[in-house]
């Protein structure tokens, strides 16, 4: 169940990569409340579509549905993270992309979080764009692969919803309620989903923050041998950024079209 490619291990890879998530730099740009507690009993609501709320948060303790946009940097640091990916990616050729560091792409994951009433508010920007300890804000539950590149590779996994909350959430005494038509009660903008581009540029805006305070500290005209030096030298980097930046990640798509045909055509002739 969940991890196709890899079903035999798929608890064990669920759980190390939950555990890694925990502590994880991570990008949380959308969510909404899918189940409430109510007489002790968690009540979740089973609907393919999320773009708001499913049902209000309620005086006890909420569930929550979290998308996250990850770091192409810390997946490649997090091997747990990596394994997971993998399991579920298609194409074979596609998830060695994720055992080199100048090949492993962004991801995005679902994260399935109780969050107490007296947290709700930390629901926010403030703590979500980025945060460091997702745990600080609600206890998560289970992870679900969602992405890898903005949508660049195909997932393949058997993912039931419900079965996944018992088995691996640890909610078997919760009461669930599908839903196949009805929207959510409210309704929220398109999610300010990172992609690529703006991943990197999170990661790399100290330097940028560096930049514009030694210029607002030295000023346009008075600047020292060694004040040029510092200035030349951000600005060097800012440029690589901006480079960097426009990279599309369809580079790695097409890479992985053109290895997949190499190696049929090679097959072939043989």
């Amino acid at each position: 169940m969940l991890f196709k490619y890899n079903p035999e291990n798929t608890k064990q890879l669920h759980d190390e990569a939950l555990q890694c998530l925990r502590n994880l730099k991570i990008y949380a740009h959308s969510h909404c409340c899918i189940g409430t507690e109510i007489n002790g009993v968690l009540n979740v609501i089973i609907n393919q579509d999320k773009s708001g709320n499913l049902c209000e948060p309620q005086a006890h303790k909420s569930l929550f549905y979290i998308e996250c946009s990850i770091s192409s940097k810390r997946v490649f640091d997090n091997p747990p993270i990596s394994n997971m990916m993998k399991a579920v990616i298609r194409k074979k050729i596609a998830r060695t992309f994720f055992n080199y560091a100048s090949t492993v792409p962004t991801v995005d994951v679902a994260l399935y979080t109780l969050i107490d009433n007296s947290k709700l508010n930390m629901l926010i920007d403030e703590h979500l764009m980025p945060t460091h300890n997702i745990e600080n804000i609600g206890n998560i539950i289970l992870c679900k692969p969602l992405s890898v590149a903005n949508g660049s590779y195909s997932l393949d996994m058997d993912f039931d919803e419900e079965e996944a909350l018992k088995s691996f959430g640890g909610l078997q005494n919760a009461t669930f309620t599908k839903i196949t038509k009805t929207s959510p009660i409210t309704r929220k903008s398109a999610p300010n989903k990172l992609n690529y581009s703006q991943l990197l540029q999170h990661d790399q805006k100290e330097v940028s923050v560096e930049n514009i305070s030694i210029r607002s500290a030295v000023g346009a005209e008075n600047v020292s041998p060694s004040q040029q030096s510092i200035l030349s030298a951000t600005k060097d980097i800012s440029s690589l950024q901006r480079v960097s930046t426009n990279i599309d990640i369809s580079f790695f798509t097409n890479l992985a079209n053109s290895l997949d045909n190499f190696e049929k055509n090679t097959i072939g002739k043989f």
